[in-house]
């Protein structure tokens, strides 16, 4: 993928990095097509996207003329991070993935839009979120269901890596149970490798190894994908692991509800935080109760980070054939 940046409104900077197909147009049909916008989890930027020619989601645009655009979420990569980026909130306030969220829609996705949307061909927009970019996505397409006017049109919505139950148990990382249970910033940062950058924390690569990836209890993955891990290794901002691991649950119900475009979602079946049991993937999905189609997966031998595993493919190409229809759909829809 193509690297970019550029500024928006009071100095902010969004960064990120794109594909678009090559294919000549002047000699292809005209269909609807979405354009992919993905959305990363924590400690990861959007390099997560596109980690290397195996794991990028570039091959959706070669092979389906699929654009995609992966963006660094703020305090991440060429992102400028928010004024309030760590603040911790509550679940009756604006938490952090809220604020990034409400962020998003407002001000990052407009100009996405403005500058890939007519260029790549792409009639609308769906959204794909990992993780804690997962609850960034969901709230983000919350903001557009409710806001009077829409600055850009979006199809869909796509989610890997988050839940509504927290996982209990000893797999769980130290800093975000510190977190959890005393609030104590300090001590996960302790936890964690020492980062320059005050309010974040980095995980140590061998632990990320096994949460993420699941390395190397069960093999999901490809022995070459653990050279990927220190490039893709980023300080997370504290706020935001608090927000998942403690704030999450009692509010996530009240966003899923806001959503009114199709949803595919999907849990790894070996995730350390969310527990992934097939009734807890129903009753996650079962909350999205204003989505005209919701599609829920339970993704057998997979990692937490099953876009860097060996269901990866599997995962892409679905994901990819979900967004395909979320477009031609709402293309159809407006024709009427």
């Amino acid at each position: 993928m193509e690297t970019f940046s550029f500024e928006i409104a009071n100095g902010q900077r969004i960064a990120g990095r794109h594909f678009l197909s090559r294919m000549d147009r002047s000699t292809s049909k005209t269909i609807p097509r979405p354009l992919i916008v993905c959305i990363h989890g924590a400690s990861y930027d959007s390099e997560y996207f596109d980690p290397n020619a195996d794991y990028s989601w570039s091959a959706l645009a070669n092979a389906f003329d699929i654009p995609i655009v992966s963006i660094d979420r703020p305090g991440y990569g060429g992102c400028t991070e928010l004024p309030d980026q760590n603040v911790v909130g509550d679940a009756s306030s604006a938490t952090p993935t809220q604020r990034q969220a409400r962020y998003i829609n407002s001000s990052v996705m407009p100009r996405i839009w403005d500058e890939f949307g007519l260029k790549s061909g792409a009639s609308s927009v769906v959204i794909m979120g990992h993780s804690v970019g997962g609850m960034v996505a969901i709230q983000a397409a919350g903001s557009y269901a409710t806001q009077k006017t829409t600055t850009y049109p979006l199809s869909g919505l796509m989610v890997s890596g988050v839940g509504c139950v927290w996982r209990q148990g000893p797999e769980e990382p130290q800093s975000d149970k510190q977190a959890v249970n005393n609030d104590d910033e300090e001590k996960a940062q302790e936890s964690a490798q020492s980062t320059s950058k005050s309010g974040y924390i980095t995980f140590e690569t061998a632990k990320k190894d096994f949460l993420m990836l699941n390395y190397a209890a069960e093999l999901l993955i490809n022995a070459d994908v653990l050279q990927l891990t220190e490039k893709l290794n980023h300080p997370a901002p504290l706020g935001e692991i608090i927000d998942i691991a403690q704030l999450w649950q009692s509010y996530w119900r009240r966003e899923a509800e806001k959503i009114n475009v199709p949803l595919f979602y999907a849990l790894s079946e070996v995730d350390p935080w969310f527990e992934s049991s097939d009734a807890s993937v129903s009753a996650f999905a079962g909350g999205f109760t204003s989505s005209p189609k919701v599609i829920h997966s339970r993704v057998l031998k997979a990692p937490h980070c099953m876009e860097l595993s060996l269901q990866a493919k599997g995962w892409m190409l679905q994901c990819g054939g979900f967004a395909l229809e979320c477009a031609v759909t709402l293309e159809l829809s407006n024709r009427k």
